[in-house]
């Protein structure tokens, strides 16, 4: 089971539609899911409606394992938001183990006092989920511990 992280921040809260329920709703049961279509059965990033493949409207979802490595990433210094002040943070685009094809964005927790220096490409990652409101949870990496 992934570890839970709960943040005090008073931050924006997502506003789920109808085609990214179920990846809010596997969220809060901190669970990582993927759409997947049911007709041509491509497994795509960013949720959507329609699939871009074969347009159909019929999807499913596919349960990840959570482990990913880093495909590249990014320190920001600067605000961007009022609700985003802890800095500096690093977003990371994280490519996940069990669909290569799938790139996730997300917030690398540094821990243990690791710095942007200490990160690298194919840096083994893992999912932890930030309960940010009631029934809420953002998916969020951090790396592997040897």
């Amino acid at each position: 089971m992934s570890e839970v992280i709960t943040t005090s921040a008073h931050r924006p809260v997502p506003t789920p539609f109808e085609w990214d329920q179920g990846f809010w709703d596997a969220a809060a049961q901190h669970q990582l899911v993927v759409q997947c279509c049911a007709q041509c059965k491509k497994v795509r990033n960013f949720p959507r409606l329609m699939c871009p493949h074969c347009r159909s409207m019929d999807f499913g979802w596919l349960q990840a394992s959570g482990k990913g490595r880093v495909y590249s990433w990014s320190t920001l210094y600067k605000s961007f938001h009022p609700a985003f002040v802890d800095l500096p943070i690093t977003i990371a685009i994280v490519e996940l183990e069990d669909f290569p094809q799938v790139h996730l964005v997300g917030v690398l927790r540094m821990e243990d006092g690791m710095t942007e220096a200490d990160l690298c490409i194919d840096m083994p990652l893992e999912v932890v989920f930030d309960d940010v409101a009631p029934g809420i949870a953002i998916a969020q990496f951090r790396p592997v511990r040897p």
